[in-house]
This record gives C-alpha cells, structure tokens and sequence, in this order.
C-alpha cells in the first residue's frame, strides 16, 4: 500500500497496515475463504471479548469464525463470497447481517466488503459496523 503525505509517497509495511486498521471505528477481518488472519479490536468487542488478541487467542475463530454468524446470514454469505471469488458482476458489497457474539447474544451489522490484494494474494477485506 502506498500513501502520500505532502506530495511524498511511502510504502506502508504490513505492520503499518495493521496498526492503522487497529485504530479505526470499524470493526476489520482480512480472510481467505473461512480461515481470518487479521481481526481488529472493535471486532473484538463486537463480539464480547477485551481485544483482538483475545479474540484471536480462540483457536476456532481463526480457523473458521462461521460460528460468529447468525444460522440464518451463513447460507447468503458463503453465496456472496464464493460469487465474489469468482467475479460475478453485481455481487454486493454491502448489506446486513447478524454475528452472535460469544455469549450467544444477536449483533446486527452493516457489512462493506471488497478483495484485496494482501502480501500477494486475493484476501477479503471485510468492514463492519454495529446497526
């Protein structure tokens, strides 16, 4: 990624990236089909943990955070991702779903969703915020 800053670019490093992403409103997942790799603290307290690193220290969410979507959003979001992954024309990049968070308790969230190019693979960046 790169940024200008007084008309100078930069190379942001991964770190950068991340940090950045840990310090905005919107609760950030970078993941390659159900498998996340990066969440940022206001995902963490979406969901009812103290911090990302919590969150991420739950060894089922890393592999498949499935179980922090509704029953009833998982059918449609497997559907918009598999057509995102292939490029299907008029996908959408946003709409509402509902995560459970980890006492079981519904959280409605608008989600905006895109595929990136992450460390030279197609990565989905998904953003969230609480409805």
């Amino acid at each position: 990624m790169q940024v200008s800053v007084k008309n100078k670019q930069k190379k942001c490093t991964q770190e950068e990236v991340l940090s950045i992403l840990n310090h905005i409103n919107e609760a950030v997942i970078l993941h390659r089909g159900y498998e996340v790799f990066y969440c940022n603290n206001p995902l963490a307290k979406m969901l009812g943990f103290s911090d990302s690193t919590e969150l991420s220290n739950d060894r089922l969410f890393k592999q498949d955070f499935s179980k922090y979507i509704h029953t009833d959003d998982k059918g449609i979001i497997a559907y918009y991702a598999e057509n995102r992954w292939k490029g299907v024309p008029d996908t959408p990049k946003e709409y509402n779903i509902r995560l459970l968070d980890k006492s079981g308790e519904i959280v409605p969230v608008r989600c905006k969703t895109t595929i990136i190019d992450w460390l030279g693979e197609p990565t989905i960046l998904v953003s969230m915020t609480d409805q």
